[in-house]
């Protein structure tokens, strides 16, 4: 695991990391910066330039941060041509002891086999020869065994018990009565069930016109983010060309960025483009659209890293084999590389989805009030 594994599982390690400090930046709690970019940005005549600023200070620390994220993950090369000739001479070590290993092992089992066709009948184990000495080591592996099980269930269900406890809090508290929530003795079990929290909240966020309307567009963005990604991602990973290098260095650097810093010059760029052309896109759902088929939408770097992770972890060998039967490369990219990750497609169309139904701040700065959604319902009560 530590010698293969967790190497293996290096790049993984440093998107998980990146992208859990960009998501920790973003609460109001521990970052009062956030807080100043979503408030100025809603002030379009002076708030605007703020907002801006507001939001390349933020990224600045934010790009530190991530500077430090990979370092720390790295890939540490050999300084020099004695470090290499150390590492050789590991090698040839292990190697070597290795080559021992397999000849003892073979002749071990040489040997049983020759003890073995001598004895005409089979030999009966006498129990009574045995080692007590192996009894006893049986006997504290067996304990240990037991031991590592429950401590492994145990850790198993506190962890269960701290993902569940609100989720179980949250329902017994949706069907209490105001009494049952006043009262301090009650707890988890409601003495006075009632269903009309839920119809009030329903008429409030009109969840039959809302709810459909969140779906969809949501669908769509992750749909859009699926197809853009999964190309990007296959072309990243097969094919060589001219600045391959510095756009997949500036496609990863995407990452740090807030929602806030890219939406304020897009708002900017929205606006002179209704200036210049006399077309209002700003109020409609034509901006997140094209931002999320061009490869801008939600988070739709990680998704790429995702894919390309994965079609790097697919032999090239296939590849060619099918190029050899005389397939293109749209025949090999579709025959192939998404036969082969309908998981990965399916989990990265998960993730576009909840990113795209948990953006508050893009979808009511860009699309206003064209379309009802859930979530920003939910920010304004």
């Amino acid at each position: 695991m530590w010698k293969i594994t967790i190497p293996m599982l290096r790049q993984i390690g440093m998107i998980i990391t990146i992208f859990t400090v960009i998501q920790l930046g973003t609460y109001e709690a521990i970052n009062p910066v956030y807080t100043l970019i979503l408030e100025q940005t809603g002030d379009t005549a002076s708030g605007l330039g703020y907002a801006a600023t507001y939001a390349w200070i933020y990224s600045i620390i934010v790009l530190i941060i991530v500077g430090f994220v990979l370092l720390l993950f790295k890939e540490r090369k050999p300084k020099d041509i004695k470090d290499r000739k150390r590492q050789e001479k590991k090698l040839a070590k292990l190697e070597k002891q290795q080559m021992k290993r397999l000849k003892k092992q073979t002749d071990m089992q040489r040997r049983r086999q020759r003890n073995m066709a001598s004895k005409n009948d089979q030999s009966v184990i006498d129990l009574t020869k045995m080692n007590k000495f192996s009894f006893a080591k049986l006997k504290k592996l067996k304990a240990v065994h037991v031991i590592s099980k429950i401590a492994i269930y145990f850790l198993l269900i506190c962890i269960g018990f701290v993902y569940l406890e609100p989720i179980f809090e949250m329902i017994s508290k949706s069907i209490m009565s105001a009494k049952d929530l006043i009262d301090p003795s009650i707890t988890w079990i409601a003495k006075h069930f009632t269903l009309s929290n839920f119809k009030e909240a329903a008429n409030t966020l009109d969840v039959s016109h809302s709810l459909i309307n969140s779906i969809w567009v949501s669908a769509l963005f992750a749909l859009g983010q699926t197809i853009v990604s999964a190309t990007t991602g296959f072309a990243l990973s097969r094919y060589s060309f001219k600045g391959k290098g510095l756009w997949f260095g500036m496609n990863s650097i995407s990452i740090y960025p807030s929602v806030p810093l890219l939406t304020v010059p897009r708002i900017i760029m929205l606006d002179s483009l209704n200036t210049a052309i006399g077309v209002k896109l700003i109020g409609t759902i034509i901006p997140q659209l094209l931002m999320s088929i061009l490869g801008q939408g939600t988070y739709s770097t990680i998704l790429i890293l995702i894919f390309y992770n994965f079609f790097n972890m697919i032999p090239k060998s296939l590849d060619e084999a099918a190029m050899i039967d005389g397939a293109g490369a749209l025949k090999v990219f579709y025959h192939v590389a998404i036969r082969l990750s309908l998981s990965t497609i399916l989990v990265v169309f998960m993730f576009a989805f909840v990113f795209n139904w948990n953006e508050t701040y893009s979808t009511s700065t860009l699309m206003r009030n064209s379309i009802e959604l859930v979530p920003n319902q939910l920010t304004i009560i």
